[in-house]
């Protein structure tokens, strides 16, 4: 960036925003666009807004569980968390194939 532009000013969520996304959170940390596109209709923000929010909540669940992890020590995965993980992983591959699909689409 150059010295005459400068960042856009930080979006804060208001409590209601944060309660909606966060309960979509719970259900899906990875929506499509098309499903971001009308969270941020419904919220009024930019769905670049929504995007970033949900990467920054992805990055901060990750950082819980290290910690949450490190705090009990190791232990043996059980089946069902191993498959929770390898779902997580997938949703993650997918989300970040159909992202750079688009990309690719538009330029």
């Amino acid at each position: 960036m150059s010295r005459k532009e400068s960042k856009a000013p930080r979006t804060r969520m208001t409590a209601g925003q944060t309660r909606v996304l966060m309960s979509f959170f719970k259900d899906n940390p990875f929506p499509s666009t098309t499903a971001r596109e009308k969270l941020s209709k419904v919220l009024g923000v930019g769905p670049r807004t929504v995007q970033i929010w949900f990467q920054n909540q992805r990055q901060k669940a990750r950082g819980q569980a290290k910690v949450s992890d490190r705090e009990e020590g190791p232990r043996a995965c059980t089946g069902s968390e191993c498959l929770g993980k390898l779902c997580i992983l997938a949703c993650a591959a997918i989300s970040r194939m159909e992202e750079e699909a688009a990309w690719n689409l538009g330029h």
